[in-house]
């Protein structure tokens, strides 16, 4: 019978930290790493492609043949900067934004012993920041190029001279409260929200010749920007005249008295307010919209 040690998200001892590669997929051996901030949550996804092929005279699959290899990574943390947030947002334009992969690297125990891990030629395709007064969260999902399993150092990995993260952020990650008063302003008014949601939908191109099994070159083809707006009841008495006009209008959120993101251009096309009988919560009301005009994600840190 096998025995080992279990491991648990406990057992981490180099958090999840990321590095641009200057060459797709291919790590730099030099620099140094950042971290994530808070991460809640990371999942990592392969999927094999193959091809079942039947064949006269069989019940069953003759042959299964493997014709490449897909690597998703799902990740949800509070941030404590805006450099990751900028890659998953921000309009490609070469270095720091999502024109650019990145590899990340963790370490836990694995039976007893620290082992490493990497995700390497990570594209953004899906990004969602929501705001609320408990906190503010990040959904970031990527692809890559391929998955690197445990192995014994980091120098297995490849990541060569580069300098992996020991100590934990000394930076606290982001709420509610962290903007101070009146952190939204829509059509130049400052309102009152309980809850702000942006995200990028991005359209990926994939360079995958004959010969490989996963991608060689993948970088942004399309962006898609959503909002989400929750005001309460009778405090702006705006917004609805703009749902229904379609008309564009700037939109700003302070996160921190020194982070912000702006669009100079949104336009709402959804509303929602339900009421419940007996309830003992004030009326909200839900806009949804889209984004016309590029996000400005203005700071860095606090």
């Amino acid at each position: 019978m096998s025995t080992f040690t279990p491991t648990g998200p406990w057992k981490y001892v180099k958090h999840p930290q990321y590095q641009a590669e200057t060459v797709y997929n291919v790590f730099n051996n030099a620099g140094s790493y950042t971290h994530m901030g808070a991460l809640a949550n990371i999942t990592p996804n392969v999927n094999i492609e193959h091809e079942d092929i039947p064949l006269l005279g069989k019940y069953r699959i003759w042959k299964s043949i493997m014709m490449g290899a897909q690597h998703i990574l799902n990740t949800r943390y509070r941030p404590i900067n805006t450099d990751l947030q900028k890659r998953g947002s921000n309009i490609p334009n070469g270095a720091g934004t999502n024109e650019e992969g990145i590899n990340i690297v963790d370490s836990q125990k694995i039976d007893g012993t620290e082992k490493f891990e990497a995700f390497t030629g990570l594209i953004t395709t899906n990004f969602v920041e929501e705001i609320t007064r408990l906190g503010v969260n990040i959904t970031q999902d990527f692809e890559g190029a391929d998955t690197k399993d445990w192995v014994a150092s980091a120098a297995a990995l490849g990541v060569g001279g580069a300098t992996l993260i020991t100590a934990d952020p000394t930076e606290s990650p982001w709420t509610g409260i962290s903007s101070g008063l009146d952190p939204i302003t829509l059509a130049g008014i400052k309102e009152n929200t309980g809850r702000v949601q942006y995200s990028a939908q991005w359209g990926i191109a994939k360079l995958r010749p004959n010969g490989t099994i996963s991608i060689k070159y993948q970088g942004p083809a399309s962006l898609r920007y959503g909002v989400e707006v929750q005001l309460w009841l009778g405090d702006s008495t705006a917004m609805f005249g703009y749902l229904k006009n379609y008309t564009p209008i700037a939109m700003k959120y302070q996160v921190t008295p020194n982070v912000a993101f702006d669009f100079s251009s949104v336009r709402f096309f959804g509303y929602t307010r339900s009421v419940d009988a007996g309830g003992g919560e004030y009326q909200t009301e839900a806009y949804v919209g889209m984004g016309d005009s590029d996000i400005n994600i203005v700071g860095t840190t606090y």
